[in-house]
């Protein structure tokens, strides 16, 4: 089961007042356990492919740790090569910023 971070229940907060419905909270996959967010992504999201496949996997990602080091070409490289959707987060204002798919 995947941990929650600190910033989970303020994540939560911004989607449902764009109007999402949180479904499942946590999502429950067995995927195995993975260290690297990026890593742990992909393989989230193949499983949720194989399991799920209408579901649509978003990494969302703080405004300062964007600023700080998904910007890097090495980070940007990796989400583009992965195809990752995204989205940019305020923790403060709980407002997205932008979204990326």
């Amino acid at each position: 089961m995947p941990a929650r971070d600190i910033y989970h229940n303020v994540v939560k907060r911004i989607l449902e007042k764009t109007g999402w419905k949180i479904t499942d909270d946590p999502l429950h996959i067995k995927y195995g356990t993975l260290n690297l967010t990026i890593g742990q992504f992909i393989n989230y999201r193949f499983v949720l492919k194989e399991k799920q496949p209408e579901r649509i996997l978003y990494l969302a990602i703080p405004e300062e740790t964007y600023q700080s080091f998904f910007i890097l070409p090495l980070a940007q490289g990796v989400i583009q090569e992965n195809h990752i959707k995204y989205f940019i987060y305020n923790v403060d204002k709980e407002k997205i910023l932008k979204w990326q798919t």
